[in-house]
């Protein structure tokens, strides 16, 4: 018998579990909101929004929600700068100049860095003879070509 009454209270705790969620959803609030009145069509250009004629509010598993039938506004409602004839233009050349832009971008950047490699270094590395050899440092002034001296011309006093 112990085991028919645990099954028992377990089934009318279920029950009361159903039946408190369907009061929670039994209290919707319903009410009108102030009727259109004989006012002339609103502009778009109004700041003002319309009026909702018909709200309803209720609680849905924790959360308040309020619905109705007034329109919303928000960001999609303001005009986009990036729409438009002359942004269209645009668009068509990055399209056909985009990927020929990089290339010179990476030549000229290649060429700068090529140019400024060892500009400013002190030293530089040997290349090693074999895994054995030792590292050997040179310093730059070692392979700066010697300054050429020329004899300047005699002049002949006739």
């Amino acid at each position: 018998m112990p085991a028919l009454r645990c099954a028992t209270q377990g089934a009318q705790l279920s029950r009361a579990a159903a039946s408190s969620r369907a009061r929670r959803v039994s209290r919707i609030i319903t009410r009108a909101a102030e009727p259109k009145q004989d006012a002339p069509a609103a502009t778009p250009n109004s700041s003002e929004p319309a009026k909702p004629t018909y709200v309803r509010e209720f609680d849905s598993w924790g959360a308040r929600i309020v619905e109705s039938d007034g329109r919303l506004t928000g960001p999609e409602d303001q005009k986009d700068p990036w729409e438009g004839e002359n942004m269209e233009a645009v668009g068509k050349i990055f399209e056909k100049w985009f990927v020929p832009g990089l290339v010179v971008l990476g030549l000229i950047c290649g060429g700068i860095a090529a140019r400024s490699y060892n500009e400013d270094a002190d030293v530089f590395i040997k290349t090693p003879t074999g895994p054995d050899a030792d590292i050997v440092v040179v310093p730059a002034q070692a392979l700066a070509p010697a300054p050429v001296v020329e004899s300047a011309p005699a002049v002949s006093a006739q």
